[in-house]
């Protein structure tokens, strides 16, 4: 201890500060023609004065390259006062790029930092505040000014509300102005529900709607089609679906994997499941084996040769066959809907239907198509 605790044995920027009860080590480096001198809270050894030098090299090097932001290193220090010209005037946008930054470092599912990065989007309103006038009555005002669904702002501010913990932490701020709004009472089911308390985003196509796509649709695109409609699978679902999940002889399918975002992943809620196969659905696989049953393990595959992105599909094609048929515009995902509500009407048990679909419990049943439940029942009655 005595050789450590000798200064003259010290690397350049690494002193040790002397106490009555304890000795501490310190850094020191000059910013913005500043001598600066901050703690560094660890026991004085010689691992951690080699942890020292590198942590004021790694400091240095950042002040050169113009990168440094005092507050990140040392979101305590009574120097942050000192640049407080420096910090106090960096934006919104400033802290949700470097939250994003901070999900990739962490190592994240790429659909997880996906849907986080269109968050970011989203709050594009915000951008330009200065972190510290950003208040609760500019993120409310971004709140009764967005048509999404409850569920769609939450997550968005809940982004937000992650991105500010930095800020809070660097001192700059000392309140989350999200934490002041009571998401429940803005954002109530109404705001999902029309004059007829049907879910907004429910639009399930009937018959007719779902002849004339059919109609509209050939090869490869008309089996996607007709397997959604048929299964009530997810878009990832039957873009991950492989020729080994289909079994020809007990006409069904295995559903055990995703593909979203170029990526191989397991089912939402990581629920395998099997599902029945109608005629029309065998006719539809049987008929796309012809296209790439030899082409590999995938069963839908693109011009590339490669498995769908659902996105593209959903751009380039699904768009085209909705102009063709003349139907309304809807999302593909209506087709598990519409697979849903078609079975609700002819009477399945709910506990089956929600095993088909991927679901725990009927509980998400009830949430979605509580109205299609309740004309069901009518029916029976009448």
């Amino acid at each position: 201890m005595k050789d450590i605790n000798n200064d003259n044995k010290l690397p350049r920027g690494v002193s040790i500060k002397k106490n009555k009860l304890s000795n501490s080590l310190q850094l020191s480096f000059t910013y913005k023609n500043i001598k600066c001198r901050e703690i560094y809270p660890f026991e004085v050894t010689s691992r951690n004065i080699r942890r020292a030098s590198d942590k004021v090299a790694g400091i240095r090097d950042r002040i050169e390259r113009n990168i440094f932001n005092y507050a990140d290193d040392f979101p305590n220090s009574s120097k942050l006062t000192v640049f407080s010209n420096i910090t106090h005037d960096v934006n919104v946008k400033h802290y949700l790029d470097d939250y994003i930054e901070n999900t990739v470092r962490r190592g994240l599912s790429h659909t997880t930092i996906n849907s986080y990065r269109k968050s970011v989007a989203a709050l594009k309103p915000l951008w330009d505040f200065p972190i510290v006038k950003l208040t609760a009555r500019e993120i409310l005002s971004f709140i009764e000014n967005s048509p999404q669904a409850p569920k769609t702002i939450r997550n968005r501010i809940s982004v937000l509300r992650c991105s500010l913990n930095k800020a809070i932490l660097q001192n700059l701020i000392t309140i989350d102005p999200t934490s002041q709004i009571n998401l429940s009472v803005f954002l109530s089911n109404e705001k999902k529900l029309n004059a007829r308390k049907k879910h907004k985003d429910v639009l399930p196509f009937n018959g007719e709607e779902i002849h004339n796509i059919l109609n509209n649709c050939y090869g490869q695109e008309n089996h996607i089609v007709t397997f959604c409609i048929e299964t009530g699978c997810r878009s990832g679902e039957w873009a991950g679906l492989k020729w080994s999940d289909v079994d020809f002889d007990n006409k069904e399918v295995c559903l055990v994997e995703t593909f979203t975002e170029n990526q191989i992943k397991g089912t939402k809620n990581n629920l395998a499941r099997t599902v029945p196969l109608s005629n029309k659905a065998i006719e539809a696989l049987t008929s796309q084996f012809e296209l790439t049953g030899t082409n590999g393990e995938f069963v839908f595959l693109n011009s590339k040769g490669n498995p769908w992105n659902t996105d593209s599909f959903r751009k380039h094609q699904w768009t085209k066959i909705i102009k063709k048929s003349g139907v309304k515009y809807r999302y593909p995902y209506q087709l598990r809907h519409s697979f849903a509500t078609r079975n609700i009407s002819e009477g399945m048990n709910l506990w089956k239907l929600s095993k088909l679909m991927g679901h725990r419990s009927p509980e998400m049943l009830l949430k979605h198509y509580g109205n299609f439940l309740d004309d069901y029942e009518k029916k029976k009655k009448e």
